[in-house]
């Protein structure tokens, strides 16, 4: 069993999903909220390269798809190119996100 949790530790280290509530964000308001979450505290820093990739595609102002997509790269810049700035808990939960908006722009619709 505890293989199992240590492999499953390991693919949410690099990104994909793991089991853990917090990683399975469903609603976009939660996704939202965590994005503004994470704002707020890169404002209260003044960590001005975060804030430089996201508020060129935040807020959503249709919420279709291609917000999404241009979203999602940003996420992703930062996670590849801010790490230095980002504390331990901002990189895991900025993971999720990103995690998250990945399976919003690629949900299959019935």
């Amino acid at each position: 069993m505890w293989r199992l949790l240590l492999i499953l530790e390991t693919l949410a280290d690099y990104g994909f999903t793991c089991l853990n509530d917090n990683c399975f964000m469903n609603d976009p308001k939660i996704i939202l909220q965590k994005i503004d979450t994470l704002i707020n505290c890169w404002c209260e820093r003044r960590c001005l390269k975060p804030l430089r990739y996201i508020l060129q595609h935040y807020p959503l102002l249709s919420g279709l798809t291609d917000e999404w997509g241009a979203l999602y790269e940003s996420l992703r810049d930062i996670k590849g190119l801010c790490q230095k700035e980002l504390n331990s808990e901002e990189q895991k939960t900025l993971t999720e996100i990103i995690n998250a908006v990945h399976d919003i722009i690629h949900a299959k619709r019935d």
